[in-house]
């Protein structure tokens, strides 16, 4: 299998006639002795390599096997046979850092004054969401306020658009209140052109929990909520094109 053709062995010019047995019987030493040993560590070698590489694969397919079994699954139904969705629980939960919190709470001022067709009214479906109690009751006013709520606004200026950015967003108060003060900045745009920059700035207590179900934590990971709110506009200066 390894077998190579034989040079034939040659000696040194400047060698002296007695340095070496006559060449043929070196020749015929080698091929009976030496080369039966060394294509043995070849074949051993080659025996080797792949009885790891058969292992690997075996144990390969013993890691698949699993999938192959057959599993069963319960599917609770009603009293009219149909399906009852069961949410799925979360097997683990890790503590909720402040850095969460100052997170989803500025992404909640955003979708609170981002104007941009339809999607603003995603994004104010979702604050509603994450808002309880007087926080909800007040953000409902401020929603349908014709003065700043977003979807009204576009009623007016079909082409407007806003950004928000985060100026600040700080804890305020006790540790067990909650609270916290973000100050953001919303720039307006009519037709592509600056319309108007005007700041807020928002002060919110809020609870956090976990969610329950996976469901759940795709819609509001942290279970941030606002449950009392205060928003206070500035000046809205307008620019002159």
């Amino acid at each position: 299998m390894f077998r190579k053709k034989s040079k034939k062995l040659e000696l040194p010019e400047n060698a002296p006639v007695n340095a070496f047995p006559d060449p043929a019987a070196i020749q015929g030493w080698y091929e009976k002795y030496s080369r039966p040993v060394n294509e043995k560590g070849k074949a051993f070698a080659f025996a080797f390599i792949s009885g790891i590489i058969a292992l690997v694969a075996v144990g390969t397919v013993m890691e698949l096997l699993p999938l192959k079994q057959k599993i069963p699954f319960v599917i609770e139904v009603n009293s009219d046979g149909i399906p009852v969705a069961k949410p799925i629980p979360l097997s683990s939960q890790k503590p909720i850092t402040h850095p969460s919190i100052t997170y989803f709470s500025s992404v909640w001022v955003r979708n609170l004054l981002t104007i941009i067709p339809v999607i603003s009214q995603t994004y104010l479906a979702q604050d509603v969401y994450e808002s309880a109690g007087a926080g909800k009751a007040y953000l409902n006013n401020f929603i349908y306020n014709k003065n700043y709520s977003p979807i009204l606004l576009l009623q007016q200026y079909p082409n407007l658009r806003a950004k928000v950015k985060i100026i600040s967003n700080n804890f305020i108060g006790s540790a067990n209140q909650n609270e916290i003060y973000v100050v953001a900045e919303q720039e307006a745009y009519n037709n592509g052109t600056l319309f108007w920059t005007q700041k807020y700035r928002i002060t919110m207590n809020y609870t956090v929990s976990y969610p329950k179900t996976i469901s759940s934590f795709f819609q509001n990971p942290i279970g941030f909520t606002v449950v009392n709110l205060s928003i206070q506009p500035g000046v809205r200066k307008y620019v002159q094109n």
